[in-house]
């Protein structure tokens, strides 16, 4: 074992271990827990977060299966084990005592704490449903539950809108008319699901008014000002330069077929009397697609030949252009708005369909817990509680753990780096936490990745502050991949932009390859389907690939492709035996036309 997994396991040291995919992160894990045991931890005063029920299980799978092992083997080949997990090197009083963990753990009350962060937070609550404040038999939501739980919701909005209430009404009307059936309901979904953050925004000004006022004052944007009010008012200001817009007109009506065409579109705005119906076509006169100015806005004789027109067109582009910009944040005032009008209306039925049945949903696991761990009258007895049973806290897939259920963490180890001798035994107690931030599933149940670099400067803080060990370990090992694909990933992230998303920025991404094999990393050429595709009969699925589809071409590469192999009888690097269908496995993004 190398001196780095050495202190990652070393059941005095707190540590924080960043590692590479294919590091061996629940190798180590199970090494960590191991050696504690060994040093006469109690297994009941282990908690082991985990970040699926999954993870748990295999962990829980490795760890007694390892155990029950050691319960077997001669003194030599235990000898062996315990060396090569670190320990020191076990004289007869620690073998035996090896060959006891086995039963120690099976018999521990309530067994080994191998959970996830939801399981941990449920137990909490179920302890003390009095002082967290919800009722003492809730049940917990699962994910099919909540999401049928949340579209009764949804639609007891929507219905309480068609009955009368007019502000949902007006909001589900503007969000409606912006978006189209499936966008409107993916935008809806995408503001619910992230309701966490929806109630600590509002909570933060106190109310839907008080934020809405804030966002308007942010985007300098009135009370009641929209869209329709600015180009009103941009219109009617040009009501008096209508003379001056009809010689830029025939200025533009005389230059090149550009010019005319847009000649063409200002002179439909004039005509119509420059009022807010017609505003698209000044617009398209004056704009690009995305917004930007016509540079020049005319040819360069016509610019020569009249400087005057030139300057009225050219002032009248960069006043369109200012419109242009506040009517855009008008927009995004009110879908905000609307949006947020909507999507708090929806959680709120949401957190009353969920209070007549007694349930509780993830989130509200991890919140109520929080609020617990946080409340002033209370805290000091739970953790009391939770502390006395507590004395060594790992947490895996760090990198995925949200803010609030660091909160729940930084919360359990409060007392860690109080210092030695703030108990009676003085045994350390540590905390010890692996992750990889390039692996983090973005969002996902609040998922933060940078919360791992930052509460490892935390923690690392207070460890040093109270002048206890703490390790700060990187190995950048991996047993994933061969050494090819691994110098690939390194290439990609050598620029400087590649690696802006992660915390540690600075530091180029390195793997060092743990397996021999040889390997190659081709890029092939991007296929397009020819412009002029070939349709298909009418009567075919609507989803069906037609014969010059992209996804067809490449799947006819790859098949010519491994057709060759087999036909020339190619052979794996190293290997004497020629290519066979079963050697060959084939990785997409998702099941769809192109995987059939």
């Amino acid at each position: 074992m190398s001196a780095s997994a050495n202190s990652a396991t070393d059941p005095g040291f707190s540590a924080w271990v960043s590692a590479n995919a294919g590091a061996g992160k629940t190798y180590l894990l199970t090494d960590r827990v191991t050696r504690l045991l060994l040093s006469g931890a109690r297994p009941s005063r282990i908690l082991c977060l985990t970040y699926t029920k999954a993870a748990a299980a295999e962990m829980a799978t490795r760890l007694f299966n390892r155990l029950g092992e050691w319960a077997l083997l001669s003194d030599a080949e235990l000898t062996e084990r315990l060396t090569a997990i670190g320990a020191d090197t076990p004289d007869k009083r620690a073998l035996r005592k090896a060959r006891t963990l086995f039963a120690q753990a099976l018999e521990t009350p309530g067994g080994l704490k191998i959970q996830t962060i939801h399981s941990f937070c449920q137990n909490v609550l179920a302890r003390f449903p009095v002082e967290a404040g919800i009722p003492a038999r809730f049940t917990v939501l699962d994910e099919r539950s909540t999401a049928e739980l949340m579209a009764e919701a949804r639609n007891a909005v929507l219905e309480q809108a068609a009955n009368g209430d007019p502000r949902l009404a007006g909001a589900i009307a503007l969000l409606a008319t912006r978006a189209a059936d499936g966008r409107f309901a993916e935008i809806l979904n995408f503001a619910i699901g992230d309701g966490g953050r929806l109630r600590d925004l509002l909570a933060r000004h106190g109310s839907e008014a008080h934020f809405f006022a804030h966002l308007r004052k942010t985007l300098d944007i009135a009370e009641g000002e929209d869209e329709a009010q600015i180009i009103a008012r941009f219109c009617a200001e040009r009501g008096g330069e209508r003379d001056i817009c009809e010689r830029v007109v025939k200025w533009l009506l005389g230059g090149s077929s550009r010019d005319i065409e847009r000649g063409k579109r200002l002179a439909q705005f004039v005509e119509s009397g420059l009022v807010a119906e017609s505003f698209e076509q000044l617009r398209r006169a004056l704009l690009k697609q995305d917004g930007e100015a016509f540079t020049p806005i005319a040819t360069k004789s016509r610019m020569q030949a009249e400087p005057e027109l030139a300057a009225a067109a050219e002032d009248l582009q960069r006043r369109l252009i200012a419109v242009e910009d506040r009517r855009k944040r008008a927009i995004t005032v009110t879908l905000t708005e609307a949006l947020m009008t909507v999507a708090h209306a929806v959680l709120t039925r949401f957190s009353a369909l969920k209070r007549e049945r007694a349930a509780l949903d993830y989130d509200d696991l991890i919140l109520a817990t929080l609020t617990l761990l946080e409340r002033r009258d209370a805290a000091s007895w739970v953790l009391y509680k939770l502390d006395g049973g507590l004395d060594h806290i790992l947490v895996d897939e760090a990198q995925d753990t949200s803010p609030e259920q660091w909160k729940i963490v930084g919360k359990l180890a409060e007392e860690f780096f109080a210092g030695r001798g703030v108990r009676e035994d003085a045994a350390p107690r540590t905390l010890f936490a692996v992750g990889d931030e390039k692996q983090s599933i973005f969002s996902f149940q609040g998922a933060d990745p940078v919360q791992f670099g930052h509460n490892r400067a935390i923690f690392k803080a207070l460890a040093e502050g109270a002048n206890l060990p703490f390790a700060d370990l990187r190995p950048a090992v991996s047993r994933r991949s061969a050494r090819s694909v691994l110098e690939f990933v390194d290439a990609v992230f050598g620029a400087a932009d590649a690696r802006d998303g992660l915390t540690d920025s600075d530091d180029p991404v390195h793997h060092d390859p743990h397996r021999a094999d040889i390997g190659r990393v081709e890029i092939w050429p991007l296929v397009k389907a020819p412009q002029n595709e070939e349709r298909e009969p009418w009567n075919l699925p609507v989803d069906a690939l037609t014969r010059n589809s992209s996804q067809l071409l490449l799947a006819a590469q790859l098949a010519n492709h491994i057709a060759g192999w087999l036909r020339d009888g190619v052979r794996l690097p190293g290997s004497a035996a020629a290519i066979t269908p079963g050697d060959i496995m084939i990785l997409v993004r998702r099941r769809n036309a192109f995987a059939e």
